[in-house]
């Protein structure tokens, strides 16, 4: 019997995912654009690439090779014809994950997004054994209704299948799944959608690798912005290097051109009466600054407020 998703043709899978009313096409795309940039790496594999979705993200002054993994051949070549100017690095490969493993190469960063539930914890296991990735980066569904994980709309008739091959996902599982193949979480952050799911993204690191301080750099006051896949800032202007975010920034004297680190200074003004977008940022960032943590509890505690004029 042939896999559900060898059925799904990529219109209606995307014409689905991208309503207002569930908005994952959308929330994937802003969350592999961060993906892609995080790490230093220059090979990358994407489990599940379906139609592409992300992929523009792609920088090939970083990337030397990045694979697009599907189980199915259309979304394959759906993919390879919207992407021609990553031709010479983007290389897609039709895999089916769960009988297949073997056949997937190594690449210092794995991205498996909306993709383990539908292979079960023990194929990803196998998967990133294969795979010997440095940088795991998934993104993984809460569903609010067990029952109804799959959000109403025109087109899921399309979907009837995926009960077949569908498991309930949860975050501490996942982790614990990938600390038993040898890997630790260093970041977790929550996308909220607007059917009452959620998108939960979990990062893991290869154990024995240096610790990338992820949030130290976009926490201090000298950032400016970011290009390349390289933190701008007063002490790096062209980009901090790779090598930089493996040390502890907080703690150095100097990072560079006579700057160290500063905090950034928070106006709670600012984030406490705007819209969801800054509730969101709060939300997903209150684990990397005291600050944040308590200004966030701050927020809950008012009750109703509301977005401020921007006038």
């Amino acid at each position: 019997m042939t896999n559900p998703w060898e059925e799904i043709s990529l219109d209606d899978y995307e014409k689905h995912m991208s309503l207002d009313t569930v908005r994952q096409l959308q929330a994937m795309n802003s969350i592999m654009q961060e993906q892609f940039a995080a790490y230093p790496v220059e090979t990358a594999a994407v489990l599940g690439i379906a139609g592409g979705n992300g992929l523009e993200h792609i920088d090939t002054d970083k990337y030397r090779r990045v694979y697009g993994v599907d189980i199915n051949a259309d979304y394959l070549r759906a993919a390879s014809q919207r992407y021609t100017q990553l031709s010479g690095v983007l290389e897609c490969l039709h895999i089916d994950l769960i009988n297949e493993a073997e056949k997937l190469p190594q690449a210092q960063l794995l991205i498996a997004n909306l993709l383990i539930e539908y292979i079960g914890y023990g194929a990803f296991q196998r998967a990133v054994l294969q795979t010997a990735p440095r940088y795991v980066s998934c993104v993984i569904q809460i569903n609010s209704d067990e029952e109804q994980w799959v959000s109403e709309s025109p087109y899921l008739r399309a979907f009837d299948r995926l009960d077949e091959v569908h498991h309930q996902m949860e975050e501490k599982a996942l982790t614990a799944a990938m600390v038993e193949i040898g890997y630790s979480l260093i970041l977790q952050e929550s996308y909220p959608l607007p059917n009452g799911k959620a998108l939960v993204r979990l990062d893991y690191q290869k154990k024995g690798e240096k610790v990338i301080n992820l949030g130290d750099c976009d926490n201090c006051k000298h950032r400016f912005g970011f290009k390349k896949g390289h933190t701008l800032c007063d002490a790096f202007p062209d980009g901090v290097p790779y090598e930089h975010t493996e040390k502890d920034v907080k703690s150095l004297k100097e990072c560079n051109n006579g700057i160290s680190y500063e905090t950034k200074e928070i106006n709670e003004e600012q984030y406490l009466l705007c819209d969801d977008t800054a509730e969101h940022w709060l939300i997903t960032h209150a684990n990397e600054c005291a600050e944040f943590e308590e200004m966030l509890k701050r927020i809950k505690s008012q009750k109703g407020f509301k977005r401020k004029d921007k006038s």
